[in-house]
């Protein structure tokens, strides 16, 4: 006889919380971040979303182990920054200079994130999320859109305030100095 699952309802979806008292609360089977003070549900990835992120993991990855002084690679990993968002970006970056904020989930300010839009997700990633990573100090913030594979984002911070934003089919990081990041390796079957 199969093994029915029965999924509960949220339980704290939009509930106001603390980083702490988020940081303490049980797991009910869902993703959360807390914006702004309130615990926002985060979906699960898709395959549209999924295949991407592997790929710039991977990439990510095999560079820092050809290049392991310059820091460590996570994913899907909570990022409790300064101003008390907590956030669950889909890679980031720690430099070797910064391994102090990682402990057991990253407290402070990574230098590098990634996300993957989604539907679901496209605006809070380029409206709070984007905006919170400028102001608490993130030096880098790529964006993929799987709906548009012809084009990706590198957003630097300007520290006046802004983001310098390049666009294109490649870039280079200058976090990660000799890693490219490239549509192609990226989208390989959009060709």
């Amino acid at each position: 006889m199969p093994v029915i699952s029965i999924r509960s309802e949220p339980r704290y979806a939009d509930r106001r919380a603390t980083p702490a008292q988020f940081l303490d609360l049980p797991p009910d089977g869902y993703r959360y971040e807390l914006i702004q003070g309130v615990m926002q549900l985060t979906p699960s990835p898709r395959e549209e979303h999924a295949r991407p992120h592997r790929r710039i993991l991977t990439d990510m990855e095999l560079f820092l182990r050809a290049h392991p002084n310059l820091g460590e690679v996570f994913f899907e990993f909570s990022v409790f920054l300064p101003d008390g968002n907590v956030f669950e970006p889909d890679i980031v970056f720690v430099s070797a200079a910064q391994a102090g904020i990682v402990t057991g989930h990253i407290h402070g300010v990574p230098d590098l994130i990634v996300e993957v839009l989604s539907p679901s997700t496209r605006e809070r990633d380029r409206g709070v999320k984007a905006e919170a990573y400028l102001q608490c100090g993130v030096k880098e913030y790529w964006l993929v859109d799987p709906e548009h594979k012809t084009n990706l984002e590198l957003w630097q911070n300007q520290k006046n305030g802004g983001w310098h934003k390049l666009n294109g089919a490649r870039i280079e990081s200058q976090i990660l100095p000799g890693f490219v990041f490239d549509v192609r390796q990226i989208f390989p079957e959009r060709e």
